[in-house]
């Protein structure tokens, strides 16, 4: 526990640790935080790009629908306004029945999109009808109940869109009254394309890997999609009185429309009037980024969007790569900052064992192998040979502070057995022992030294052992006097042979 104290505690690292710490740092949290922003900012940019990109491509797609649906419709007009259709339809006995379906038949094969090509007088049947050759003729028919007839009649073009109740396919029906020469309106020709022409401008354009293009009506039904199992799909759940019309109008079974829920869509793309963008949640659950555009000819609007995941793999491909840089540079200045780190820790743990050392007053203060850890140049050099100095300095006062103690205490020493022999010849006893020595010595001198001494030395002996009679003979301040005394005796006075 307390060595994870220690990990977890900075200022209990070591020089080298903490160095190489603070040098990976430095490089890598400028480094890591510059990748991080740069990320961001380009990721941001390119979400902005990829949305009027996506808004450009709708519009681009819108406008081509609107072409093919103008184009239709002034085909449809030129058709009403053919002389041997105003003919026909007027007095179908003056015009051959054949010069009217000629010139249906040219209109029917000049463009590839076109399935039917049809008169209808005012009644609403159907009275004249060319298609291609495997769909089925639709001359006899009764059409009065269609909104595109209805529409005509009361003198407009119109545009009506209807689903097949066996092919399940999409149709566009282009009406354009003809008008007699009295100017009544007189029948209608019409012309229908099949949602293939409309697939076909829907998938022109390559959007990604994932991007998809796909079409709303102006009740938020998918009408055209690159996934069939969405078709007639409703983006929210429709007013349950719209809901007969919708039914009606697509032949959907079981009078009902299904809702994707995807609402956030909807808010944007049903009320549209200019080409914008918008981020939504997908069926799937992914998050799609995407551009719409409304169509002038219809209440319809193109929608394009792509999975944010894919426009932001790549971005997400050089963060990874930044990462990986990242982690390689990090590895690069770890080795730099520990090398770094060693040799700038190096002279300094050197520095601090040479002070214990010398804290110590021991032998292991190496000069020579502290100047060897240090650089040649630098601050650090120059601390450790500083420092070396100083050392030797400290070391060599201490040897001369030793030598002048040792002098101190032998003065000391020397003064204080002057002061004792002071007290001791200071003492009557000593002025009185001093002359009986002298008084012995002239004695010697006349030949009765050993008597003489002898009386001598008893008499020393019995003062001392009166005045000492408790201390032992080493605390006898005369001890070392009879000591001397006696050896001055024992060199003066001749001592026998062995003989």
């Amino acid at each position: 526990m307390k060595q994870l104290q220690q990990v977890l505690y900075p200022p209990a690292w070591s020089v080298t640790v903490r160095l190489s710490v603070a040098l990976l740092l430095a490089a890598l949290v400028p480094m890591s935080l510059i990748a991080y922003y740069n990320n961001q900012v380009s990721l941001h940019s390119l979400e902005g790009t990829e949305f009027e990109t996506k808004a450009l491509l709708a519009s681009s797609i819108a406008s081509r629908l609107d072409q093919l649906l103008s184009d239709t419709q002034h085909v449809a007009k030129q058709v009403s306004g053919e002389p041997a259709v105003i003919g026909f339809l007027d007095n179908p006995t003056a015009v051959p029945y054949e010069a009217a379906a000629l010139t249906l038949d040219n209109v029917l094969f000049s463009n590839p999109n076109y399935e039917y090509v049809y008169l209808m007088d005012r009644t609403g049947d159907a009275v004249m009808s060319r298609q291609l050759e495997h769909l089925s003729s639709i001359e006899g028919l009764h059409l009065k109940d269609r909104k595109y007839f209805q529409q005509a009649m009361a003198g407009g073009q119109y545009i009506d869109v209807l689903v097949g109740r066996t092919s399940r396919q999409l149709g566009l029906y282009f009406s354009s009254p003809v008008y007699g020469p009295d100017g009544d309106s007189i029948g209608v020709a019409a012309i229908k394309i099949g949602g293939a022409a409309v697939e076909e401008v829907m998938k022109t354009l390559q959007i990604g890997e994932q991007g998809i293009a796909f079409l709303i009506d102006q009740d938020g039904v998918i009408v055209s999609h690159p996934n069939p199992e969405l078709y007639y799909h409703s983006l929210v759940s429709l007013p349950p009185k719209k809901v007969p019309t919708v039914v009606q109008r697509l032949t959907l079974s079981g009078g009902r429309v299904e809702s994707l829920g995807m609402a956030d869509l909807a808010a944007d793309v049903l009320q549209a009037t200019h080409a914008d963008h918008t981020s939504y949640i997908n069926t799937d659950g992914t998050r799609h980024i995407g551009g719409f555009a409304p169509l002038s000819q219809l209440h319809w609007t193109v929608v394009v969007s792509e999975p944010q995941a894919e426009f932001a793999e790549p971005l997400n491909n050089l963060a990874r790569q930044s990462g990986l840089s990242v982690v390689i540079v990090g590895v690069v200045v770890a080795v730099i900052a520990l090398s770094l780190a060693q040799s700038i820790a190096r002279p300094v743990r050197a520095l601090t064992h040479a002070a214990q050392a010398l804290e110590r007053d021991d032998d292991s203060f190496d000069a020579v192998g502290l100047e060897a850890h240090a650089p040649k140049h630098g601050d650090i050099g120059q601390l450790v040979r500083v420092f070396i100095r100083m050392a030797q300095e400290v070391k060599a006062r201490e040897e001369r502070l030793k030598q002048q103690v040792m002098e101190l205490r032998i003065e000391i020493d020397e003064v204080q057995k002057e002061r004792e022999v002071a007290r001791i010849v200071d003492t009557e006893y000593f002025r009185d022992l001093k002359a009986k020595a002298v008084d012995a010595r002239r004695r010697r001198d006349a030949g009765n030294t050993d008597s003489i001494f002898d009386a001598l030395k008893s008499k020393v002996r019995d003062d001392a052992a009166d005045e000492n009679t408790d201390d032992s003979a080493e605390d006898d301040p005369f001890f070392d006097l009879r000591t001397r005394a006696e050896n001055i005796r024992r060199r003066q006075i001749p001592q026998p042979d062995d003989d």
